[in-house]
């Protein structure tokens, strides 16, 4: 069952901007377009459909799926249908949305299908992803490695298009190279470990050594507990001694210091004793207790001679209330400042009322020169009615006098034009004299008019000058109003001011006193301080007293003592000596043992690590073995591998050059060239024996073969490399019935295109072709071979507009 495309529809893909529909049918599908149009895309977007990616995707690590939408969207769909001779009709939808998961639907024969989707698109059309594009989508890179790559290139193409690229990378797979770095890793490690522990070899020597060291170190430590117990005896003998000298001597600084403490006192006193002292401690206690009882406000406890420590409790009273004072003074201080801010914030008011007061009184008499110019208020508003009562009558007369002088003016300018003696009104006989009078009559109006006119510009000016005379009278009234207002708040302002003079007054005579009572206490304080000094020395003097008498009495004590003992001064210094010595000769064990600790600790450290560096060895010794066995078992089975690749390659060559010439003897139209020969021939280079496939030609002429890659121009190239391709699509098994070619036959001349397109719509192989190209010679040739063969072919324009592709179907 062979499928061709029916219907394509692209959303968002690439550069197909929307949704764009391309209906399709078999025979020959023509795409036309300038490079970068979108052709290209089309076949991509049938691939998505097919696999839900594409051969870039798949090929190149830094493409993603993602990168198949349209700049700046955020979903893509594309639409296939297929459609097969039986009447089969396939639809498949993918859609994916910006870094979701794609989305697969599956419509067969009108029935969706939802379970295991892939598998049963892959089951359907039989062909792989890889496979489609070595064998259904002919791109022009891949046709291009065959005709020009090198031999290796053209070997791993022709693997893939005859499937046996699979056990190039199995026979890749095999890690022979991994594992023969890993076994020079294994033999640098064991030389490494040699060199660095050379000192293994000489394991059982340094076990014998550690041995006699240890015996070494027990004999040190009793010969130096033995030496240790002589050495405290005589420590204690001599500490004994020390300490009855030490002590007699301790008291004797004592007492000497003492002594002169007391000769520093007398001389601080200025030779004063202690009679002089105690009286004058008496009489500054008779001064303070005067002093204290005028303090009505502070309860002292009673001074007396014996009663020394009510000095410091006096002195915290005294202090406390100094404290209050100062406090008190601090309060008094801010609220003077605080009043006199006050008093000079109303005097600053007192002068801006002042200064308004003034400009009042300034108004005031100007009020009162308008009052005598134009009278009160009232009078000039019944003057203002009474002259706008007289201008409207004259207004109104005016109006009259003009009118009826219009009137006589139009009559008399009427009857001097018509030189009639009638009047047109009436019909009266008028006489000369009655038209002069009428003239006399104007001119007596044009003068009334005239006074009229006088009288109503000086009472117009009489007006404006009383309505101002009225609106300043009216305003001088409401400053004059506000004037009592302000004498009102001047007299407040100046009460106000002499009120806070006189609590600033009463302040200060209050902080007067709370000086005056600071001065006083601090005066009582100097004197409790001094008793304090003097009862303080006085208390000192007899406690040295107390103290002179007690080390009297120990210093005998330590006499009798030392006495006792018999202290001889060369036996103590004997003893020193001894002591000495012998703490040397200890200290020089005690350095041997920690040598010998220090050895035996290296050995001890030493010995467990060459132990476990002796096993390490051995195990990667024998590592090394088994690595070596497995990398020679491992080189003989990928041998074999190459072989069976050898052989299938040449089974394969066998079928794939019968069905290569029967195309190339259809497609290509000259007599030059008879027959294509593939061959696999066996090469050996740095990187070992291995196959390639060799492109021979056989000429017509002299049966002479010839390289592929020499003695043929590039056209012949592409109709040999195309005549392998299309053998390659008929030997590959899949439900396929189209071929794309992107692009196809460049360098090649009118006639082999003609011949190779005729061939492909002939053949019962390809019910549809699809080729894409820019070529317009192609494009006319292509359309000129299908009427031609009798096909059926559809020509549709690839273009971009404002930066999106789009398709449209020309007439051919």
């Amino acid at each position: 069952m062979a499928y061709t495309i029916k219907k394509i529809a692209i959303g968002n893909f690439k550069s197909f901007k929307n949704k764009t529909v391309i209906n399709l049918s078999p025979g020959l599908i023509l795409l036309y377009g300038r490079t970068g149009a979108g052709k290209t895309t089309i076949f991509d977007a049938i691939e998505f459909a097919l696999f839900g990616d594409t051969y870039e995707t798949r090929k190149l690590r830094e493409m993603k799926v993602d990168d198949l939408m349209l700049s700046g969207s955020t979903e893509m769909d594309v639409e296939l249908e297929l459609f097969s001779e039986e009447g089969t009709v396939l639809e498949i939808l993918r859609t994916k949305k910006l870094r979701n998961p794609l989305r697969t639907k599956l419509i067969l024969k009108g029935k969706e299908i939802k379970k295991n989707v892939e598998k049963k698109i892959g089951a359907i059309v039989q062909i792989t992803p890889d496979e489609f594009s070595k064998h259904v989508l002919v791109r022009n890179h891949e046709l291009q490695t065959l005709i020009f790559g090198s031999d290796s290139e053209r070997t791993i193409i022709m693997d893939r298009l005859m499937g046996i690229s699979e056990l190039e990378n199995l026979y890749k797979s095999f890690p022979v190279k991994t594992v023969k770095n890993e076994l020079e890793k294994l033999k640098q490690k064991i030389n490494e470990l040699v060199t660095t522990y050379p000192e293994v070899k000489s394991l059982p020597g340094k076990k014998e050594t550690l041995k006699n060291l240890l015996k070494k170190e027990e004999e040190l430590a009793a010969e130096e507990r033995e030496l240790q117990k002589i050495c405290n005896t005589l420590l204690q003998k001599k500490e004994e001694i020390e300490k009855d000298k030490g002590e007699y001597f301790s008291l004797i600084r004592e007492k000497t210091n003492l002594e002169v403490r007391k000769e520093e006192i007398l001389l601080h006193l200025g030779g004063k004793n202690i009679e002089n002292l105690v009286s004058e401690r008496d009489n500054l206690i008779k001064e303070t207790r005067e002093l204290c009882s005028g303090f009505h406000e502070i309860n002292l406890t009673p001074i007396n001679e014996n009663a020394f420590s009510s000095g410091p409790f006096q002195l915290e009273v005294i202090h406390k209330k100094i404290r209050e004072f100062e406090e008190e003074k601090m309060l008094l201080e801010r609220n003077i400042k605080e009043l006199t801010l006050e008093a000079e914030k109303k005097r600053g008011e007192i002068d801006n009322l002042t200064k308004k007061r003034v400009i009042a009184e300034s108004l005031r008499k100007e009020a009162e020169k308008l009052s005598m110019k134009y009278g009160s208020l009232p009078e000039i508003e019944k003057r203002i009615k009474k002259i706008e009562q007289e201008l409207s009558t004259l207004e109104v007369k005016e109006k009259e006098v003009k009118a009826v002088n219009k009137i006589l003016s139009t009559l008399t300018n009427e009857l001097q034009k018509t030189n009639e003696t009638e009047c047109l009104v009436c019909g009266h006989k008028v006489t000369k004299s009655e038209i002069d009078k009428l003239n006399t009559k104007i001119r007596e109006n044009e003068k009334k008019i005239m006074k009229i006119t006088a009288r109503f510009s000086e009472l117009n000016e009489l007006h404006t000058e009383l309505t101002d005379a009225k609106d300043r009278l009216e305003k001088l009234s409401l400053d004059i109003l506000n004037l009592k207002k302000v004498n009102q708040e001047l007299e407040k302002l100046t009460n106000d001011k002499k009120l806070l003079e006189i609590r600033v007054e009463n302040e200060k005579r209050k902080l007067d006193e709370i000086n005056e009572k600071i001065k006083s206490r601090n005066i009582c304080l100097q004197k409790i301080r001094k008793l304090d000094t003097i009862s303080l020395e006085i208390k000192e003097i007899e406690m040295l007293k107390e103290k002179l008498s007690e080390i009297e009495t120990n210093l005998s004590e330590v006499e009798k003592r030392i006495e006792m003992l018999n202290f001889n001064e060369e036996e103590y210094l004997e003893t020193v000596e001894e002591l000495s010595l012998n703490t040397q000769q200890l200290n020089s064990l005690k350095n041997e043992r920690r040598n010998i600790g220090k050895q035996i600790l290296t050995l001890q450290k030493n010995i467990p690590h060459l132990v476990k560096i002796k096993g390490k060895l051995k195990e990667l010794r024998d590592k090394e073995k088994r690595l070596s066995e497995f990398l020679t078992e491992l080189i003989s089975i990928r041998e074999s591998y190459r072989a069976i690749q050898t052989e299938l390659r040449k089974k394969v060559v066998s079928n794939l050059n019968t069905t290569a010439n029967s195309f190339f003897n259809h497609i290509y139209p000259y007599n030059d060239l008879s027959q294509i020969l593939i061959k696999i021939e066996e090469i050996e280079d740095k990187r070992g024996k291995r196959s390639i496939y060799r492109f021979l030609v056989v000429k017509t002429r002299d049966k002479e073969v010839v390289p592929f890659t020499l003695k043929l121009s590039d056209g012949q190239k592409i109709i040999v490399t195309l005549s392998i391709l299309l053998a390659s699509y008929t030997l590959s098994p899949h439900n396929l019935g189209f071929i794309a070619f992107d692009d196809p036959l460049p360098g090649t001349d009118e006639l082999c295109k003609e011949v190779f397109l005729s061939t492909l719509l002939k053949s019962n192989v390809f019910h549809q072709v699809l080729v894409a190209t820019q070529d317009n010679i192609l494009k006319g040739k292509i359309l000129k071979i299908s009427k031609k063969a009798g096909v059926n072919c559809k020509l549709l324009h690839i273009k971009k507009i404002n930066g999106f592709s789009s398709v449209s179907e020309l007439e051919n």
